[in-house]
């Protein structure tokens, strides 16, 4: 099996929040909740060259009301933040598997839509100018309490099993603060 991934999101969250208190921030957050799609290959070259694709890919957004507590805003600089918080919310997720062999056929396998209850935690570390832009590092948990049943696909040996759709992130963040 050969397996070629995409493992970069251009765009993961939009996050727009309230300060109550100088440490304490509740608001939004969008989130795109899929995975990077996935791409498997096999290929037999005797006594007859057969080639075998399985593709999968898990598509999704998600809106959560979150809660952001800056701790520690005593003891740093002004122009350095930390930020952690989460909350719950409800996605919609788009799953598809398909099969391929040789060049002539395709197999649409497996398409699944649903909207589910999920949660996000995240942390910032990050710097802020006087003009109020920040730039961050970010790191984000996306948590699906349900797991997604992949049927059995009995032309590649493929069993039944159950796909955590849960997912982790990590990045940079720019922000605008006002």
């Amino acid at each position: 099996w050969y397996s070629s991934d995409e493992n970069y999101n251009l765009f993961r969250s939009f996050q727009f929040t309230y300060s109550f208190l100088d440490y304490l921030e509740a608001g939004l957050n969008l989130s795109i909740t899929g995975l990077p799609t996935k791409k498997y290959s096999f290929y037999t070259y005797a006594p007859n060259y057969l080639s075998e694709h399985l593709t999968l890919s898990l598509q999704g957004i998600g809106l959560y009301a979150v809660g952001v507590l800056k701790p520690f805003q005593e003891e740093i600089p002004d122009w350095v933040y930390i930020s952690v918080g989460g909350g719950p919310g409800m996605s919609k997720m788009n799953f598809s598997q398909s099969v391929s062999r040789g060049y002539d056929s395709t197999y649409e396998v497996n398409v699944q839509n649903k909207f589910q209850l999920s949660g996000i935690l995240f942390a910032e570390l990050g710097l802020i100018s006087e003009k109020k832009m920040s730039i961050s590092l970010i790191a984000d948990y996306i948590v699906f309490p349900e797991k997604l049943q992949i049927p059995e696909i009995s032309e590649i040996g493929q069993k039944k099993k159950y796909f955590d759709m849960s997912s982790f992130t990590w990045g940079i963040s720019f922000g605008f603060h006002f």
